[in-house]
């Protein structure tokens, strides 16, 4: 089964927007100062990461043509 190239953009984008959104959540859950902010140590960063490259795929696949 293949995927379209602008449905594999699709879901890497929402992948990583949904990786972003937990990772704020994880980050404001017990928020006191802006100075107590710390980036998660992995889970939402590495989803988010894998969201961008299957988009960036994607949009490869967009751009280039295969010759036959």
């Amino acid at each position: 089964m293949r995927i379209a190239p602008r449905t594999e953009s699709f879901i890497g984008s929402l992948i990583a927007a949904g990786a972003m959104v937990y990772a704020v959540h994880l980050i404001t859950k017990d928020y006191t100062s802006l100075a107590a902010i710390t980036l998660p140590r992995g889970g939402p960063m590495e989803i988010c990461a894998l969201g961008v490259v299957l988009w960036l795929h994607g949009k490869w696949r967009s751009a280039t043509r295969v010759r036959d």
